[in-house]
C-alpha cells in the first residue's frame, strides 16, 4: 500500500509522524505535547506604522494557529490577544498573553 502525501494547513508536506505523548494525566488522558514557538521580531509601539504592523502580525499569528496547528481558542481570540489600545497604554503584551496562558513572560 502506497502512503498518501499529507499537507498541513499551510500547504507544506508533512514528512514526519506527529509527536506522541509519553505521559498520562491523572485522568488517564495523554499529556499534551507542547511546542514552543518563538516570534522574536518587534517594533516600538511609538513607530509610525506600529498599529498597522501590530494588526498585520496578529492576523498572521491567528492564521498560523488556525491553519498550521488547527488551534482555535474556545472562548475566541478577543480574551487572549491584547488589543492595541491596551498595548499602547503601557500594558506589556507579553505579560498579558503569558498571564492568560499561565506561562512566563519573555524579554
Amino acid at each position: 500500500q502506497q502512503q498518501q502525501d499529507v499537507l498541513d494547513g499551510t500547504g507544506e508536506l508533512i514528512t514526519e509522524a506527529p509527536p506522541q505523548p509519553k505521559e498520562l494525566l491523572s485522568n488517564g488522558e495523554p499529556r499534551p505535547v507542547v511546542t514552543l514557538i518563538d516570534f522574536p521580531q518587534m517594533v516600538s509601539t511609538k513607530h509610525p506604522n506600529g498599529k498597522e504592523l501590530y494588526d498585520r502580525d496578529i492576523k498572521c499569528l491567528k492564521r498560523f494557529f488556525v491553519m498550521k496547528l488547527k488551534c482555535v481558542p474556545e472562548q475566541g481570540w478577543d480574551d487572549i490577544i491584547p488589543h492595541w489600545d491596551n498595548v499602547t497604554k503601557g500594558t506589556d503584551a507579553i505579560a498579558v498573553v503569558s498571564s492568560e496562558g499561565g506561562g512566563g513572560g519573555g524579554d
